[in-house]
């Protein structure tokens, strides 16, 4: 029962990082069309997430933002920078890009023209492609497990 559970756990987990990837993916080229206009930069900096797995402490770089933006006659005030990953590994590739956007700076902003409070900063995925990769990992690894598994 427990090599069945995990294995149902590797496939699942597998689906929801490569569905994920492939959400982040098809968001980040379709904002890629968006128009943009200008915005402010109401709050800029810098979280730290600590997290702990097997593999040891780990420590990923988010940078925190919002930003206030107006369409037609509106304002609408976003926070997502980009579609997918929104941390680094690096502190100073984190700090660098909070420097670059720093509070009250004026910042182009890509906006849905079907709803025009979901917005971006950047119009790519960013760091997606790890999760696919530990999706497809999680799959091999449940397929090894079948594969193996005394019968």
């Amino acid at each position: 029962m427990t090599l069945q559970f995990t294995v149902l756990a590797l496939i699942i987990l597998g689906f929801f990082l490569i569905a994920a990837t492939l959400w982040s993916l098809v968001n980040a080229e379709a904002s890629r069309s968006w128009p943009s206009t200008l915005g402010t930069i109401a709050l800029s900096r810098t979280l730290e997430e600590h997290a702990q797995s097997h593999y040891g402490k780990g420590i990923t770089y988010i940078p925190q933002i919002s930003y206030t933006y107006g369409v037609g006659d509106r304002d609408y005030k976003g926070d997502r920078i980009s579609f997918g990953m929104p941390g680094w590994k690096s502190k100073a590739k984190a700090l660098a890009w909070v420097d670059q956007h720093r509070v009250g700076e004026t910042v182009k902003v890509y906006y849905d023209p079907a709803e025009h409070g979901n917005s971006v900063l950047e119009t790519h995925a960013r760091g997606s492609w790890g999760n696919a990769l530990v999706g497809l990992v999680c799959w091999i690894f449940a397929a090894l497990i079948l594969a193996i598994r005394p019968r």
